[in-house]
Parts: C-alpha cells; structure tokens; sequence
C-alpha cells in the first residue's frame, strides 16, 4: 500500500538530516588520535617513493610565519594529525607543517616560495575526500583552505555566486536559500566539505540527474599556478567564449595543475515544492523499469533518483538505529521531485506510484511532503557510508556503470571475497549510473583488498564503465586509472601537468601514475630501432593477431626488416579496454620504400576482410585519405551534400520551426542593407543592452549608417550587437572598434560569447583573457603544435 505523509502547511525550505548529525558524528573520528590506528601511506604502499623534493626546516617555517603570521601556521604535532589522515581512516601523511591562508595573494606567495625551494604541496579543503586526495602521501606542506571562505558578491538576477574556495557548501546553500535560490549540488559532506574542493574533485551528488555536473555549473575560476602566478578565469557569464577554456583545466585536476582561490558558480532557483518517495522493490529489474518509469512520469519534476540495496539499509538500522520507513525489501528507491506547483507536484508523483504498484513493479512505498520527513528519508540515504564506516574499515569504489549492468558486480564480487568480511553492498546514484560499491570488514585486510583489486577495475573497464564517478583519482586509484584512460589521454595529461607544473610541487603522487607500465614505452623503444611504420587497426577478437602473423609471412624476405609485432588492447593482460584496438608495428634501420609497398594496401585490405577498421583510435589524416573506402561504404563517402535536403527535401518535418523564421532571418535582412558589422558579446543581464544604446549615440551622425541593432539569447547573456552601411566604410568600423570591446571588458563580459576568437578577434581577446590566461594558452598550443602548423594567426595573438 502506498503510505501518505502529506501536510498543507508544508514549508519547501528543507534541510536534509545528515548535515547536523554528521558534523556531530565526524568531529569525534578526526580529534581521536590516530597514529596507531591508521597505518602511513608510505608503509602500507612501500612500491611508491618519495620524490626528490626537499625537506622542510626552520628557515622554510620562518618564511611562512612572515607571511601569514604565527597563529595560522600550524606544527604542533597534535593539531597536524586531523589534517594527515583523511576521514575514512585509510591513509595517513606526515606532514610537519599547515598554512591557512586567507586569501589569493598568500596562497601565491606560498606556491611561489615552494616551487623556488622545491617543497612538495598538498592543497586541502574540508578533506572530505574518499581516495587520499587531500591528504599528504609523505611530508607535503599542506596549505588549507578553510580560512578562505567569504562570500563575494551575488547576482540575484543571474543566479551567479563568487566566493572564496574554502566555503563550506552548507553555508552557501543556507545564504542562498534565503534568497531564493539553492547550490546546483548536494553532497552527504556538504556540512565540512568546501567548495573549491568540490570543484577541484567535479564533484557529483544528489542534484546531478537535475541540474547536470559541475563542469557545467562553473561559470569562472581564480587559480594560482605551481609557480605562484594568479590566473583569472572568474567570468561570470554563461556564454564566453574566448579562446581555450581554462577552467576546466582546474575542474576534477584534484589541485595537480593549480590550487583554486574562487569560484563563480551559476545557482537554479529554489524550487517552491519538494515530495520524496521511499520504495520498496523486489528486484533490481523493478529499480530498472521504476526509474525508466520515473523519467517518462514525472518528466520535468524528476529532481533526484537515488537506490540502495537491502545490506545498504541493514547497516543503518544495525549500527546508526535509523528507522526503516516500510517493510524489508531486497532493494529500495528514493525519488525526489521539485516543482513550483506543490498540488500538481503531489498528484503527480502520487499518481505514477500507485500506477507503478499496480503494475507489480513497486511492492510499497510511502509519501512525504513535510519537511520532517523527507529530512528523514533522506537521513538514510545519507548515513550510509557513516553507518559502513562504523562496522571497522571501509574498503568504498565510486564507479560509473551502464544502467543495465549497474548491480550485477555486487553479486560476483561477494563470491569473491574470503568470509571474514562483514558486508558488502552497494547503493548510488541510479539516475546518472554512479555505483559506490561497499565492503567491510572488522579491520584492514590485505587479502580482502586482493579479491577486490583490480578485479572492481576489470569489470568496469570491460563495460566501459569510469573506475571513478564523482569522488576523483586521488592517490588511490592512480595505477587504476588506465582502466578508464586511454594511453594517448594519459600522454596528454602528463603534457599539461608539465606545462602547469614543470617542478611537479603540486598534490605529487596523485591522479597520475608516478610509476608508469612498460605499455607506455613501447613506441619509445620500437623508434630505437631507426624508423617505426606504424598502423592503427580495429579487429575482431578472433582475428586479432591473424593480421600480425600474415605480416610476417609477407616481409618474411626483406632483409631490411628489424622487427614485426604488435601491441593493442585487448582483455585484461594489457590492461585496457576490450577495444580490439591493434597497433602493428614494423621498424627498420631507416626509411625504406619496399617496406612501405609490400605493406601498404596489403594492411588495409586484409583489416577489410577481416570487417575491421583501418583506424581504431588515431583517425584518418593525410597517410590514410586514400585507404578510408576500406572501411567506409561509398554511399557514406558520398554523403556530403545539406542533410536537411537529402532527409527532409519538402521540409515537411517539424514544420513549427517556421515560427522562428523572423528571428532565424534577422542575419539575411540585416545582410541586404549592404556591409555588415556584426559582434557577438556575453554581457551581465542588467547591462545587457545598455552597449546598443551607446553605439547608436556614437554612430548617430554619421550619414553612411543604416541602423544599429541589437538581438540574441536573453537567457545566457549572449547579445549579438549589429551595424549596417551601404558599403564598408574605414571611418565607422573604426568607431566601433575597439570602443565595443573595451565597452564589454568594463562590464565584465567577453568579447566572444559563441563565435570564438578567430582571426578577426585575435588582438582584441586580452579585453577578456587576463594576461596569465594567455600565457597559459600559449603555453599550451606550444605542447600540442610545437611549429604551430595548426590553424596559425587564429585565436592567440
């Protein structure tokens, strides 16, 4: 039976229940003394090694003290424990010293001095984290951010909030309910985990199936580099635009790359009602089907989307005493709907429960609308891993799974584990395929941690699932990041860790492998040889190496053949994907034209028999142009006319879209009037048109102006500003420029809301890129394009 919990006087203002009992609960398991319960990460993981940085001494602590002051430079060696050992007990640093800065220029002057005497840093916020990411592995200073945390401004209008990178989420989402508006992300640490750290980890939560990641969320980012540079990304427009995007350098790089000062971030507004419903389901096929259900029901409302399986729910009930909202169940769902209508709201979810436990889908289920008890239903939910934690050590994955594979590991990895665990279950975020598999045990167990790892890896990776949803790579899982990372992104992010970081003083030892596989330097070695001609293959697994052999066969008698082989990714022995990814590989002393004749279209010929593809992963280019027919019909080369005339010559779908044609056609008419000067700007709303009426004052005498005229999209701030002549005339477009930008740098906007840089824009873009962004970016292009043959005199200056 579908239970009610409904009252008419509800207020939608809720705060949900962990946040007050956590703060209570944690505070005791930080301020315990732990060096004898928690083993050091650099005896319990003795394959990794101190990297050569120095070590701190009495004149390093002197400068500290000069810059922040006695009172926020912490060594005693008492206070550093809380700040060494993350929160799960797993892993312990020995750092001997914290800095609490409070604000961008000391974090610069510390990051400056580091990187100038080669100390090692670890950035910490709330060290919430769940894979030893915020704590030290060795003896990193560790700079804290929890002194960072003022608001900076709010746009009410907009939704954008500014703050300083050690606020902690609960308090931004108390201010901002007052005012209408809420964080687009909730996380069960919400009342100690701080905002830069979320941003730095792209923390996930509660609110992503609704309001998406924070990756889109962050409008703008202040940073400081390794070497203690500023670099001001901190727009706050929705539409920018302008060149490379350098705050996502920042957002998930775990403080690898750049220790993050502030943050903009877009918040939704308040939503005027919130219903919750806790069910109960025998199957995880009924989870399947209730939230497929769910999403067609419930539509626009659907704000969260949350399951637990039986073991999951035990643990709170056994250990924490919370109490079951209905009876026993093998699985459990929390769906969460948020509206601006409370009735409607209500009878919806109400009427697609009863449906669904009509149908025999939902075996029971109960209904809250008041703010007590949805705290409640979401106080489960949010206590597990608490309630995990409390059963001894916590061996805890975050992956991301396809929805139909999402449970099916739990069950085999039980089968797994020796019979001293204790429990292991799993619960998550079913709306967005984010899995956190969980087993206990009464106390560390190195044979426990074997059946579990790499085997949770493997099976990720062998269903393209992520080893880490929304809880980052950390120290944890770096030698499991190939599991999710393919070799060439792993280059590339070593690449741009070297550019941002050259001394590698920043968070060492985490995201990326300190130690890397031989896989790697593979292609190293075969261009040892002299000349490497190498091919990149898709194949069947039943043919995967037939293509190596008959390669061999074929160059049997060419004497200048050094060697023949092939590498690839192919099941768990190499450790990666079960792509059928081959790379053939044949070297020589030097280039030889015999070699390239006897291989070529002999490799390509033989992938098409094989109904393979002649590029796996590193595309077509030059070289391959004349051998894409191989794996590409003729019909699919040929299809390069408007697909539109090809799929719709009458235009009879969709044919509502006529009633955008005055907008859509605004270009075209604009067009007729003769030469068009067109510019394309984000701008903060309140100012959104102010640039039109400035530039028809300006433009309001001279007689070779047609009209000045403003459109665009209201709802992101994007304005698309126009003038129009009889012809192109020198003398106007040189009152419009640079005037137009130089107008929209004073108001914060960018230059490009759409558009990009170009080549008309490139000397204009410093009006929105500061000069540290710039020389990131040309950082950057001279890592990817050293001879910069790609796209040159476009986007830089």
């Amino acid at each position: 039976m579908l239970r009610q919990a409904l009252n008419s006087g509800t207020s939608f203002c809720v705060k949900r229940g962990l946040l007050t009992m956590r703060a209570e609960q944690l505070r005791p398991l930080r301020n315990m003394s732990l060096s004898s319960s928690v083993e050091l990460t650099a005896d319990r993981y003795p394959d990794v090694k101190r990297h050569n940085f120095a070590l701190l001494d009495s004149n390093h602590v002197q400068f500290f003290k000069s810059v922040l002051g006695q009172d926020r430079v912490l060594t005693d060696a008492e206070e550093l424990e809380t700040y060494n050992v993350d929160w799960l007990k797993m892993v312990r640093g020995s750092s001997k010293i914290v800095l609490k800065p409070k604000t961008t220029e000391e974090v610069s002057q510390i990051l400056r001095f580091c990187n100038s005497e080669n100390l090692a840093v670890c950035p910490q916020g709330g060290n919430t984290g769940l894979v030893g990411g915020s704590v030290p592995v060795f003896d990193e200073v560790i700079v804290s951010t929890a002194l960072m945390n003022n608001i900076i401004s709010l746009d009410e209008l907009s939704g954008v909030l500014v703050c300083q990178a050690g606020c902690i989420l609960e308090t931004l989402e108390t201010y901002l309910q007052d005012r209408g508006l809420m964080m687009p992300l909730d996380l069960g640490a919400k009342g100690s985990c701080q905002i830069g750290g979320n941003v730095s980890t792209n923390a996930g939560g509660l609110r992503l199936l609704r309001y998406g990641s924070l990756q889109g969320n962050v409008l703008g980012i202040e940073a400081v580099k390794a070497d203690g540079e500023v670099i001001d990304c901190l727009s706050c427009l929705k539409k920018d635009n302008t060149g490379y995007h350098l705050k996502h350098l920042f957002i998930g790089s775990e403080g690898t790359l750049g220790l993050v000062t502030k943050v903009a971030i877009q918040c939704p507004p308040n939503p005027k009602s919130i219903n919750t419903a806790f069910l109960g389901l025998n199957s995880f096929d009924d989870v399947l089907r209730t939230y497929k259900d769910a999403r067609a029901g419930l539509g626009e409302i659907l704000s969260s989307c949350e399951m637990m399986d039986a073991q999951s729910l035990d643990a709170c009930t056994s250990n924490l005493k919370l109490r079951n909202p209905i009876g026993d169940f093998p699985f459990y769902m929390l769906i969460e709907t948020a509206g601006s209508n409370g009735k409607h709201d209500e009878e919806k979810l109400t009427h697609f429960l009863e449906q669904s436990m009509a149908d025999g889908i939902v075996q029971d289920g109960t209904v809250a609308t008041e703010p007590s008890r949805i705290k409640q239903m979401w106080n489960i939910r949010e206590s597990i891993s608490l309630a995990l934690l409390s059963e001894g050590y916590l061996y805890k994955y975050d992956i991301s799974l396809p929805h139909d594979s999402f449970y099916s590991i739990i069950p085999e990895l039980t089968k797994r584990l020796p019979s001293h665990y204790i429990r292991c279950c799993g619960y998550g975020h079913i709306g967005d395929g984010n899995l956190h598999l969980n087993v206990t045990s009464k106390e560390y167990d190195h044979n426990i941690l074997d059946a579990i790892e790499p085997f949770v890896y493997e099976w990720t990776s062998k269903l393209r699932g992520s080893v880490s949803a929304e809880h980052g790579i950390g120290f944890k899982k770096t030698k499991f990041i190939h599991y999710s990372k393919s070799q060439s992104s792993l280059n590339l992010m070593k690449d741009i860790k070297n550019i941002m970081d050259p001394n590698g003083i920043l968070n060492p030892y985490k995201v990326l492998p300190s130690i890397w596989e031989p896989r790697e330097r593979v292609t190293d070695a075969y261009m040892c040889d002299g000349f490497l001609f190498s091919y990149d293959l898709s194949l069947p697994y039943a043919n995967y190496y037939e293509l190596v052999e008959k390669t061999i066969e074929r160059l049997s008698g060419c004497s200048s053949v050094v060697r023949i082989c092939g590498h690839g990714h192919i099941g768990k022995s190499l450790m990666f994907f079960c792509d059928g990814n081959l790379h053939l590989n044949i070297t020589s002393k030097e280039y030889d034209h015999e070699i390239l004749e006897l291989m070529e279209p002999f490799v390509f010929e033989w992938t098409s028999k094989l109904q393979g593809s002649v590029s796996a992963e590193h595309g077509i280019g030059f070289k391959k142009t004349k051998f894409v027919h191989y794996s590409k019909s003729r019909s699919s080369l040929n299809l390069m006319k408007d697909i539109k005339n090809i799929m719709d010559p009458n235009g009879i779908l969709n044919p509502y879209k006529m009633l955008w044609d005055i907008r859509e056609r605004v270009a075209e008419a604009l067009i007729n009037d003769g030469y068009w000067y067109t510019y394309d700007l984000s701008l903060p709303h309140k100012h959104f048109y102010d640039i039109v009426g400035k530039m028809e004052e300006r433009l309001s005498n001279h007689p070779k102006v047609k009209r000045v005229t403003g459109l665009g999209h209201l709802g992101d701030g994007n304005l698309h500003l126009n003038v129009t002549s009889k012809e192109f005339d020198q003398e106007v477009f040189g009152l419009i420029e640079p005037f137009v930008f130089e107008c929209t740098s004073k108001l914060r906007g960018s230059v490009s809301a759409e558009h990009g840089i170009g080549f008309t824009k490139t000397k204009f873009i410093h009006f929105s890129k500061f000069h540290g962004s710039l020389n990131l970016m040309k950082g950057i292009k001279k890592m990817m394009d050293p001879k910069g043959i790609l796209n040159p005199y476009k986007v830089l200056p």
